[in-house]
This record gives C-alpha cells, structure tokens and sequence, in this order.
C-alpha cells in the first residue's frame, strides 16, 4: 500500500520497522487535547529502545499514523474536521504502574490533518532519555467518539520493543 510507505534513505542500513493495526473504540475515541474530560482515553503505546545508545545524538526515527477502512470515507463527509488525524509523542519517566506520580512530558504533536496519513518529517529525531524512561505515542482523532481502525508504522535506526497501553497506568 503506497500510502504506508517510508524513506529509508535517511536511515542507516539497519533499522527496525513495525506496523500496527489499532482501533479508536466507543471507550478509546477521545479527540484531542482540547478534549480534556476525554482525550486521555486514545490509545497509548509505549516505545523503549532496548539496546544502550552509544552516543547522546537524537535518534532518527519515522512515525507514521494512517486511518484504514471504508467507514473513514462516509465519517469524513459528515465530519471532516472531528474525522482529522494527528498523533502525540510523550516522554514517560517512569514504567511501575504503581508509581502515580508518573508524569508524561509532552515532546512533539502532530499536525492533524483531513487526510488519510500524517507522518514526522524525515528529519524528525527523538532525544536520548534517561535509562528507565519510555516514549508513549499517543494516536488521535481530532473530535471525539471517531470509531475505526488505523496502523501505526515506527521506523528506527535502532531496535525498539513497542507496548500497547501499559496496563492504563501512562496518564495515572
């Protein structure tokens, strides 16, 4: 599928990719930040490189978020804004689901945009984090209650193990 595809250029020659299909549900269809009863309830994953980094350069890595299915079409007439798609990238400090204090720091939003795919620019890098800490990706819709399925897609310079949700403890 032409929509999902990556520019490997820009990457070393080894690099992990992974592509996830998920769903926004009647109970994890939040919208966006400017949501707040709500948009805590989007689906969350976590992202840990699993190898030490041998220099403190930021990471080159590609996020892709791309809405799949027929359902989008008819929901984008009705509601091309509330139907737009965007995502978050949070810097977690802490992975024990009995620590809530956790706090997420928010690193990067997307745009959100009316279309089927939004993705980072090829530049885009995340910073080395501290040992123990974890990026959360955060897709959204930008109203709430926009029921249907998308893929994630992560591309990355080095290997990574990606965790859906985390037990519901990222935002406490």
């Amino acid at each position: 599928m032409s929509s999902l595809s990556f520019y490997h250029h820009h990457y070393h020659l080894h690099h992990q990719s992974v592509l996830l299909l998920g769903d926004w549900t009647d109970s994890s269809s939040g919208g966006n930040h400017l949501n707040p009863g709500t948009w805590k309830k989007n689906p969350k994953y976590a992202v840990r490189f699993l190898q030490p980094m041998t220099s403190d350069e930021p990471i080159f890595t590609r996020i892709s978020l791309a809405r799949v299915g027929a359902n989008w079409k008819i929901m984008s007439k009705k509601d091309t804004i509330g139907c737009m798609i965007g995502f978050y990238v949070f810097i977690s400090s802490s992975n024990n689901k009995n620590d809530y204090n956790n706090e997420l720091r928010p690193f990067y939003e997307s745009i959100f945009i009316p279309e089927d795919e939004v993705t980072t620019d090829v530049t885009f890098k995340l910073p080395q984090i501290a040992h123990g800490e974890s990026y959360v990706i955060m897709p959204s819709t930008y109203g709430e209650g926009k029921v249907g399925s998308f893929v994630l897609s992560i591309l990355s310079e080095y290997e990574f193990s990606l965790v859906k949700d985390k037990d519901k403890w990222l935002f406490g």
